[in-house]
């Protein structure tokens, strides 16, 4: 899967959300496979509003031999939908 990358934020804004201190003023969003596991994590300030752009996390898996584990991480840049958990 090809990544557009991260337009919408700055390194250290990127990294500000990311910091485990910081969780409390940061809302996220889990997309799962059928499986359970994570396929996307959006990231978000707190008080962001619907098409504000948020911080996309991709993660792709690959099953060798029965085990499942994660095979390629991506960044991108996406938009919070218009509902506090609706991504678009």
């Amino acid at each position: 899967m090809p990544y557009s990358g991260v337009t919408a934020f700055k390194t250290i804004t990127i990294q500000t959300m990311l910091d485990p201190k910081n969780a409390p003023n940061i809302k996220q969003y889990f997309v799962n496979d059928s499986d359970g596991d994570p396929t996307s994590i959006y990231y978000g300030q707190s008080a962001l509003v619907a098409s504000g752009k948020c911080l996309e996390q991709v993660l792709e898996y690959a099953t060798v031999s029965g085990v499942k584990s994660i095979q390629k991480i991506g960044w991108r840049s996406a938009n919070w939908g218009g509902t506090p958990w609706d991504i678009t």
